[in-house]
């Protein structure tokens, strides 16, 4: 959790200099050089679990969130331009079930919660898997050339993520039996994959866009774990496009 604090201060200390260093400038269409945009993007999107195990009930909508700042380097004339950057993205897999070990702790499941314990009924109203990883995107970009900074807008790119948070919340009643509501948060959760990458799209509007990110690896480690992996989709906008 600390580390996860001291990355995310880093990060938003680096959109506080590049916002206080930032300034617009005004193209019209006559040979002139793109100027660099979409160099902070915050989105918000809801991730498609798939290869998710039968016996598991998910949500459908599972909301996540990204930061990130990019450095857009514009290609001579042209629209086209290469940006790379540095970002927080957290995941959320919302379900009736919870990772646990087998007997030998070798392999891990996704283990239904009862529903019921020493006669005990339960019931929750929250039981969420987030992952956090800290992100190293590279985009190819394409904008229309227009006067100011309406411009449609396209980028496909690739990033790779490290994790830096794995925790689970739960809500609900107490799953020793005792009658009492519990809330609690565990990072103890295994075989989680250190590293993951990615294919990333984006298509917008001068400052709002559609995003969409499938995942190339799965969260667990192969064969210690459920083949899990999302496909996120969602909405981002560039404050400072």
């Amino acid at each position: 959790m600390k580390r996860t604090l001291v990355l995310t201060s880093i990060l938003f200390s680096f959109i506080f200099s590049f916002g206080q260093g930032y300034s617009i400038i005004d193209f019209d269409s006559n040979n002139v050089k793109l100027s660099q945009t979409d160099r902070l993007i915050v989105s918000i999107f809801s991730d498609v679990w798939q290869n998710i195990p039968a016996n598991v009930n998910a949500k459908s909508i599972n909301v996540g969130a990204s930061t990130t700042i990019y450095k857009d380097m514009p290609i001579k004339l042209s629209k086209f331009s290469f940006a790379f950057g540095l970002g927080i993205t957290s995941h959320n897999f919302h379900s009736d079930a919870m990772p646990s070990l087998n007997s030998t702790g070798d392999t891990l499941s996704l283990t239904n919660i009862p529903d019921t314990v020493n006669g005990s009924l339960i019931t929750y109203s929250k039981n969420k898997f987030s992952l956090s990883y800290l992100d190293l995107p590279i985009e190819f970009r394409f904008r229309s050339k227009s006067p100011g900074n309406k411009k449609m807008k396209y980028s496909l790119g690739f990033k790779i993520g490290y994790l830096i948070n794995r925790k689970i919340k739960y809500k609900g009643r107490d799953l020793n039996g005792e009658d009492k509501d519990v809330k609690y948060k565990t990072h103890n959760i295994q075989f989680v994959e250190n590293f993951r990458y990615g294919v990333t799209a984006r298509i917008g509007w001068s400052w709002i866009a559609i995003n969409a990110y499938y995942s190339l690896t799965p969260i667990f480690i192969k064969d210690k774990g459920p083949d899990m992996f999302p496909i996120s989709v969602g909405i981002s906008l560039s404050p400072f496009n």
